[in-house]
């Protein structure tokens, strides 16, 4: 056997340096890669980092490009180029400075993160471009609505095409493209109809406002929202009742203008005619003025009657109607008729109608001038502060040019003063001494001249000083000595107060007694008789003032003339007329006297008319009762005399 062989021992002669070495050099390379692993990690987060902040920039560069394609200042065309311009020029910035590693590391999010919102961009320049699209469209459509002034069929056919056309192309769905049609539709009818009705309203003519709107009830109409459709109707409606009540105030102050012509002619020919009664024969001068006057008026006929033979005469005593009082009239004629008859509406209207005449009425008895002016009859007329007679007679002077006017929309005489004016002149005549306050009062008279209008004012004085008032009914009558018969009213008056005269006052037989029994029933207004009586009173105290003697039936001629008992009937005589003088006159009246009055030539007692030749030769045996100074109204059969208006036939008969 032979012997084991063993290894020989290895004797280590370099004290283990090489293994060493080896050891750490395996360290180093342990080392080195594991730096490079956290290189690796921090460049990795790094490029997370950049790669953030640049997902952000480019966000904030799409939402930048979003707001300028909003904008318009970047064109739907050219939003992709424009953002990858963004896109590029935010990489740039933030890949600047980065290694290679990186940007690797970066590269496919950034391609990902464009692509993404590059999608976006393009999704939004659709959207800009539908919109344009639809602005465009819109646009078109205000056009076209002018377009529909002229030819409203074309252009909502052209709309409607348009639509078909670029609707789809603005991205609209077909209901949305409906909805366009119907609104274009409504709103071009609507706005045509509208400027149809403005444009007839603007012509004034009635006619085309009803047309408009009849065609806009009709099928023209059908295209337009029902709402505004009603309204448009309700438009034309208020347009053409304020036409119509344009047109009838229009008429209304024609009327009113001719009827103080009437009025004016009617007063010219009274005065004429007075002189022609007393058989004077009218200058060229007076037949020109009466002539110019009359012209166009109803009296001129009766003025031509006049002129051609002066020895006939033509009277009249009668106001025209108020012109609501006329239209109420007929309303209830209307309704009461049954082949007319009346609606529930008709029956409104009356019934605004006599509200308004009752206004009306109340405010013409208040105050006619501030009524008038206040309805539009008159323009101006402001109440004056009167501090002297003077200014008070200038007053009357001017109001006198407007009073027709007013009495005409009042439907009688009136006052040339205002209730507060008429207060202030009773205080200066007052104020006077007492030998000045008659000839003060007959100046007013004077410059009022009608009679009934210085009733008028008389009345106004009465209701705040009965004497004045009194006083003022006599205005510049005289005594056949040429006193005012006023100033012996007045005179009367202050004796009574001063108790400067003994005063019968024995109940029948005394003063007033005496004035009563020979007034009796002469005058049907109670008011007027006691008025009559008072001024009667006072007259015959002034007579005993003054040296006479009581006389009653003197004092009573001084102050309504004479009363007579005719027929069975009082009446007084017009001041200055004997008796037979009266029964002349009235014997001498002839149907040219009651022409402008009885127009149908016909007169109406009761329910039966009687012809007007047949009428006025009865006159000598019918009863008359008095309507005022020389004026007389007709009794027959229990019944006053009235012509086909049922107005009452009236006498003037003047000495």
């Amino acid at each position: 056997m032979l012997p084991q062989a063993t290894r020989t021992p290895t004797v280590n002669t370099d004290g283990g340096v090489n293994q060493a070495l080896q050891v750490l050099a395996q360290t180093g390379m342990d080392l080195a890669q594991q730096y490079q692993r956290v290189d690796e990690q921090q460049q990795r987060m790094a490029a997370v980092s950049s790669m953030a902040g640049l997902n952000n920039d480019l966000h904030d560069a799409r939402d930048s490009l979003d707001r300028d394609l909003q904008a318009g200042t970047i064109k739907p065309e050219d939003a992709m180029s424009e953002w990858q311009k963004r896109a590029a020029e935010a990489k740039k910035t933030r890949l600047d400075g980065l290694s290679q590693y990186q940007i690797d590391v970066i590269e496919p999010q950034f391609v990902a993160t464009t692509g993404a919102l590059g999608r976006t961009v393009q999704g939004a320049a659709i959207k800009r471009t539908q919109q344009n699209i639809g602005a465009d469209i819109l646009n078109t459509g205000e056009a076209l609505q002018r377009d529909a002034m002229r030819d409203l069929p074309g252009a909502i056919t052209k709309y409607e095409q348009i639509l078909d056309t670029m609707g789809p192309q603005a991205g609209w769905q077909p209901e949305q493209i409906a909805k366009y049609k119907q609104s274009f539709k409504e709103g071009t009818s609507f706005n045509v109809g509208n400027a149809a009705i403005e444009g007839a309203a603007q012509t004034g003519d009635i006619g085309q406002v009803r047309a408009v709107r009849e065609r806009l009830q009709g099928p023209e109409g059908e295209a337009i929202d029902p709402a505004k459709r009603t309204a448009l109707i309700t438009k034309a409606y208020a347009y053409e009742n304020g036409i119509e009540a344009q047109a009838q105030r229009d008429r209304d102050r024609a009327q009113r203008e001719q009827d103080a012509l009437e009025n004016k002619a009617v007063d010219t020919y009274n005065k004429y005619f007075d002189l022609v009664s007393q058989g004077r024969f009218l200058s060229t001068d007076a037949v020109n003025d009466l002539v110019t006057s009359t012209t166009g008026t109803r009296m001129a006929g009766p003025v031509q009657e006049l002129v051609k033979s002066q020895a006939k005469v033509a009277g009249f005593a009668s106001l025209p109607l108020q012109q609501q009082a006329a239209t109420l009239e007929r309303m209830r004629a209307a309704g009461s008729d049954p082949s007319v008859g009346v609606s529930p509406e008709e029956q409104k209207v009356q019934e605004q109608f006599q509200r308004i005449y009752d206004g009306g009425t109340k405010a013409y008895a208040e105050n006619p001038w501030q009524a008038a002016q206040e309805r539009g009859v008159i323009k101006d007329a402001p109440t004056i502060q009167l501090n002297d007679v003077q200014t008070a007679q200038q007053v009357l002077a001017q109001r006198m040019k407007l009073i027709g006017q007013v009495e005409i929309a009042a439907g009688r005489k009136v006052s040339p003063l205002q209730p507060q004016e008429a207060d202030q002149i009773a205080r200066l005549v007052k104020a006077l001494p007492p030998d000045q306050q008659s000839g003060a009062l007959a100046s007013l008279g004077t410059i009022i001249g009608d009679s009934d209008r210085v009733a008028a004012l008389a009345k106004q004085m009465h209701d705040k000083d009965q004497t004045l008032g009194l006083a003022m009914m006599l205005a510049g009558d005289r005594t056949t000595q040429g006193r005012y018969s006023s100033e012996l009213l007045l005179r009367g008056d202050r004796a009574i107060k001063d108790k400067a005269i003994m005063i019968d006052a024995a109940k029948e037989t005394g003063w007033r007694g005496a004035i009563a029994n020979i007034v009796g029933d002469a005058f049907p207004n109670q008011e007027v008789r006691q008025q009559v009586i008072n001024s009667a009173y006072l007259i015959n105290a002034g007579l005993v003032a003054d040296g006479g003697s009581s006389d009653p039936a003197r004092a009573l001629r001084l102050t309504v003339g004479s009363i007579v008992d005719r027929n069975g009937v009082k009446i007084p005589l017009p001041r200055g007329m004997e008796e037979k003088d009266f029964e002349k006159r009235l014997n001498s009246i002839t149907t040219a006297d009651i022409a402008s009055q009885s127009t149908d030539q016909r007169v109406y007692v009761g329910g039966a008319s009687i012809p007007a030749a047949d009428f006025v030769k009865q006159l000598p045996s019918a009863q008359l009762i008095n309507a005022g100074p020389g004026r007389y109204n007709v009794k027959a059969g229990g019944t006053l005399v009235t012509n086909s208006q049922g107005q009452r036939i009236t006498l003037r008969i003047a000495p």
